[in-house]
């Protein structure tokens, strides 16, 4: 019985992470592929990261690191549907509730300053109140398409998709974005390539984003597959002291 339940301890923790464990494949088409994405942005011209192997998780919910806010930067965007995807961040407590970052008519090399006031009010740029407050500072990033709304969180997308991959830096490559200067790739800075169709190469929409850090949240899918195998520890558990207690039961 004991070997029984650590094995079932087991498979809770593992279905806990399950949906933060394993890497998306990303494909390449016809079209600049994301692995050529991140090897034009490194000025040395080095295969810095393998957008297979080296995947970051997990990556669905962040907070702000930096006490004077997160900056971003459009890196490119490669896709029909340009001229309307717009990126925003949401509310870890409620995925409709949501604060533009990025709208259709910007492009590679748009910038932005994501941070929050002491009530959890977002705020944009220097001065720039939203009038839009969140449960806490606790957010996801969104992806808005023709297509559908796309989250961070695979959990909140139709069949648990996962819709965007996320990559560390090192603290050693060098990167250059549209006609800003170089600079180290820290590690607390994050790119994130987004997939706004079917083809799963996720360079339709590709930001860079600094001083943000991961938080590890468990999404409700793998919550609940995590309750449902600590319940059948409680079931075994039950089993067992029935059998002690109950001579008709015991074997």
């Amino acid at each position: 019985m004991k070997t029984f339940k650590h094995l079932l301890i087991a498979a809770a923790g593992s279905m806990l992470f399950a949906g933060q464990a394993f890497a998306v494949p990303v494909q390449t088409g016809s079209e600049t592929s994301l692995q050529q994405i991140l090897d034009d942005i490194a000025v040395d011209g080095d295969n810095f990261i393998d957008v297979n192997d080296d995947q970051f998780s997990p990556s669905s919910f962040w907070k702000v690191q930096g006490s004077g806010g997160s900056f971003s930067q459009i890196i490119i965007e490669i896709t029909a549907n340009s001229s309307s995807n717009t990126l925003g961040i949401f509310d870890a407590a409620d995925e409709n509730n949501r604060v533009e970052l990025y709208s259709g008519a910007d492009t590679t090399g748009s910038k932005q300053l994501i941070g929050f006031s002491a009530s959890n009010e977002v705020i944009l740029g220097l001065d720039g109140n939203t009038g839009t407050f969140f449960a806490d500072s606790l957010f996801g990033f969104y992806l808005d398409t023709p297509n559908g709304i796309f989250y961070s969180a695979p959990g909140l997308n139709e069949g648990g998709q996962q819709r965007s991959v996320v990559y560390q830096g090192n603290d050693e490559e060098v990167i250059q974005i549209a006609d800003s200067s170089s600079g180290v790739w820290g590690s607390n800075e994050y790119i994130f390539g987004w997939e706004d169709g079917t083809d799963q190469d996720f360079q339709d929409f590709v930001f860079i984003a600094e001083s943000i850090t991961s938080v590890n949240v468990p999404e409700p899918s793998e919550l609940a597959l995590a309750l449902f195998g600590l319940g059948l520890i409680g079931v075994g558990v039950v089993a067992r002291r029935s059998r002690r207690t109950d001579p008709t039961l015991a074997i």
